[in-house]
């Protein structure tokens, strides 16, 4: 038996369903950025990450530069108790996982998601139930009858057609995509702030980073490539 979508239920159900899933998961995006509250520690890690590589570039750099140009910019980087690289950092910090601040701002993520979630499908059983509005273009099984054919109990009506209520979660978690491209870098945040706790391991030393970059840093021997130049070209 074939089921040809009506063009009322497609006006007034399947696009109006597509809309809200899109706006709300644009919404949760916009929310989950405006409740993050690591800022200041990526801001911490920045500055760690950029004086890192600071040093790593004068090392490598260093024959360019003169004597005293190389020497002040060491003494920037290493000299005693005023360097850069002598800035002292918490060795308590706690790592991503055990931080109650960072545990909060998941608990408030989770609620906010979790909240718009049942008001979505309470919206959607309320005022879009019983209808017929998809249909999976491949066979399936009866065991997919409860997935897809939420709140229309239909026993003779093939596997393969998909409900208002399991469509809206087929939506849900199928509009990764497109909420990419409609929200861009934003979008991306949220994937890597997802991943994060799964990455995150023991908190790093930064004063033992630190203090590795400047004992490699005193070791480095230099010595002008140019020194001489203008005389050597005026000579020939």
């Amino acid at each position: 038996m074939e089921i040809l979508l009506d063009s009322s239920i497609r006006n007034w159900v399947l696009i109006p369903i597509f809309i809200v899933v899109f706006l709300a998961g644009m919404l949760r995006i916009v929310v989950s950025q405006l409740m993050d509250s690591k800022e200041e520690q990526e801001k911490n890690d920045l500055c760690v990450q950029e004086t890192v590589l600071r040093v790593q570039r004068l090392k490598k750099g260093c024959k360019i530069l003169s004597d005293i140009s190389y020497r002040n910019k060491r003494a920037y980087f290493c000299k005693a108790t005023v360097g850069v690289l002598h800035k002292e950092f918490d060795s308590n910090a706690m790592p991503f996982f055990m931080d109650p601040t960072s545990q909060l701002g998941m608990i408030k993520k989770n609620a906010a998601y979790g909240i718009s979630t049942m008001l979505l499908l309470t919206w959607v059983s309320s005022f879009c139930s019983g209808c017929i509005l998809a249909r999976i273009p491949f066979p399936l099984t009866q065991k997919f009858r409860s997935m897809l054919q939420r709140g229309v109990e239909l026993s003779a009506l093939d596997v393969t057609y998909v409900s208002s209520s399991s469509l809206y979660f087929l939506m849900m978690f199928g509009m990764n995509g497109i909420l990419g491209l409609a929200m861009g870098d934003l979008m991306k945040e949220k994937i890597r702030d997802m991943a994060l706790p799964m990455m995150q391991g023991p908190a790093k030393d930064l004063g033992k980073i630190f203090k590795a970059e400047r004992e490699n840093l005193e070791l480095v021997s230099h010595k002008f490539r140019l020194n001489g130049i203008e005389d050597y070209y005026l000579k020939n």
